[in-house]
């Protein structure tokens, strides 16, 4: 068994790593040709190329890898159907458990790999590519997002942000918008201006308006703001976050722009990362069941395929539902991934009768 073992983790990892490595080195030149302007620009030279090459690839990485695995486990049972290798272990008596467990080194492998560039790898480099590429920013380039107003919540407040300033210390045109426990308007507090000295925010010419009432002060201390770090990271176009970040947000400990169903979602994601390899292996076995001399072999490999991407698709559509709150958290990132598991079994089960 530890022989069957060694021979399949090998040819499944193999052709997992051959497939990742050829998508991903595709994907980082269509993204390098469209950047080359930025890239190449004055001065710079092969190092700014390179740097670009190495904070893109744990974010190529992170997309590719669910498919990877697909076309990677394909591949491999595709070739132990040519072999008639599946139909002989078939005829020793090795059952679709024995199978699967024979895999167990892949799988963990592939699911703690899946789950680390998920939840702390990709979070990661997309924040240290953000803030390299803001700094490579030229005159006449993008619109910078430190001139965009910025909306975020603060605890029970919500708060708009004219414009970023000195690295996140200075902030132009600040709202605060007080509600009550049912999420009622109480009070609109602007300020012209707010400068931090490390530990705390000092408003400038604030008016503070309620229903009944409105009062000017020239200045005041806004002790539960945001911390600079946390206001410079509203410059940058993150899409990726941590599980820990996110239950930061949630616990009012961070501010963020987005829903409390987002955050929600992003930390469940982080929990369904290990199961997806699984998915995508199961869903590669009617590649194993493909038979030369019945000429379905390109059928099977065609049926795994469209199975994968089937699954992308679907799970995309939970986690978007998830993302609008119109179904809880757990069910928008487990959903799909635990249908598709019982899904699968159920398909190499009845291809086994």
């Amino acid at each position: 068994m530890m022989t069957l073992t060694l021979y399949l983790s090998r040819m499944v990892a193999s052709r997992i790593a051959a497939v990742l490595a050829a998508l991903t080195a595709l994907v980082l030149l269509i993204e390098m040709l469209e950047a080359i302007r930025r890239i190449l620009g004055d001065t710079r030279g092969m190092g700014t190329v390179l740097t670009y090459l190495a904070l893109r690839l744990p974010l190529a990485i992170d997309r590719l890898l669910p498919l990877a695995i697909l076309l990677g486990c394909g591949l491999a049972f595709g070739t132990l159907a040519r072999r008639n290798e599946m139909m002989i272990l078939r005829s020793a008596g090795l059952s679709p458990l024995s199978f699967l467990r024979a895999l167990w080194p892949v799988i963990l492998v592939c699911g703690a790999v899946n789950y680390l560039f998920e939840d702390h790898w990709a979070p990661a480099a997309e924040k240290a590519f953000a803030t390299w590429w803001q700094g490579m920013a030229r005159r006449g380039d993008d619109i910078d997002t430190k001139d965009r107003p910025q909306w975020l919540r603060v605890g029970e407040q919500i708060v708009s942000i004219g414009r970023i300033e000195e690295d996140g210390r200075h902030l132009s045109s600040v709202t605060r918008y007080d509600r009550d426990a049912s999420g009622r308007l109480t009070q609109v507090t602007r300020a012209q201006s707010a400068q931090s000295d490390g530990t705390i925010w000092h408003l400038h010419d604030e008016t503070a308006a309620r229903s009944d009432d409105r009062r000017v002060t020239p200045d005041s201390l806004w002790p539960h703001g945001p911390s600079v770090e946390n206001v410079r990271q509203l410059t940058l176009p993150l899409s990726r976050m941590s599980s820990t970040q996110a239950g930061r947000v949630l616990g009012g400990r961070w501010s963020g722009k987005d829903s409390a169903a987002h955050y929600h979602i992003v930390m469940q994601r982080s929990y369904v990362a290990a199961t997806i390899p699984l998915v995508m292996l199961l869903l590669a076995v009617p590649a194993l069941h493909g038979n030369r001399r019945a000429g379905n072999l390109a059928f099977g490999m065609a049926a795994s395929l469209g199975l994968g991407l089937a699954f992308l698709v679907i799970n995309g559509l939970f986690l978007s539902m998830g993302e609008a709150a119109t179904i809880p958290a757990v069910l928008a990132a487990w959903g799909a991934p635990l249908s598709f598991i019982l899904f699968g079994l159920t398909i190499w089960l009845h291809l086994e009768e």
